[in-house]
């Protein structure tokens, strides 16, 4: 009965070595995987976690940092966090927001920009009781992108012929000066 016995255990164990390994494929491909925004860092962390979780019982000593991770994750870790949580920075140069008291095009524009973080901040309070959160929402509305996407390819977004005349309409409206860099 010995051999019997022997043989189950090694099957048994062959397939808790093959299980172990399976796991270790997993994290690895977890953790080895491009993490681009906090979240997907965050969801590498949470895998770390589940696997130490998995490791430690009431029978076993608490598992160790070096079962689960090796230096390279560590930082790969690191940079990805780093890069994820790096300031957005401009593409191009704003350049001069006005020449002497008058607002320069990107000077309106800007004034512009303000006024609908304001907006936006506003809305996000009104809708969501949180003034930031709509920063971090996007939503879409078929009627709105039905009459605010361009049909000529050379503007991704808005027909950006018309941008100036908007804001400055909008500006306007609200009694927002958009000649000269005055506060009234």
């Amino acid at each position: 009965m010995e051999t019997g016995e022997s043989s189950t255990d090694d099957a048994a164990e062959q397939r808790f070595n093959a299980y172990c390994h399976i796991r270790g494929w997993i994290l690895d491909a977890i953790l080895s995987a491009p993490a681009v925004r906090p979240g997907h860092v965050a969801a590498q962390l949470r895998a770390i976690v589940a696997e130490f979780d998995s490791l430690q019982s009431p029978t076993t000593m608490e598992a160790s940092i070096e079962e689960v991770l090796h230096v390279r994750h560590i930082v790969k870790l690191a940079s990805d966090l780093t890069r994820a949580t790096a300031p957005i920075v401009p593409k191009k140069h704003v350049g001069s927001l006005q020449r002497g008291r008058k607002l320069t095009w990107a000077g309106l524009f800007t004034r512009y920009q303000s006024f609908l973080v304001q907006e936006l901040e506003t809305v996000s309070w009104n809708l969501y009781g949180e003034r930031d959160l709509a920063k971090h929402i996007i939503s879409f509305d078929d009627a709105v992108r039905a009459r605010c996407t361009s049909n000529d390819r050379c503007y991704p977004f808005f027909d950006e012929r018309g941008l100036t005349t908007r804001a400055r309409a909008v500006l306007q409206s609200l009694e927002i000066d958009t000649e000269n860099n005055d506060r009234t």
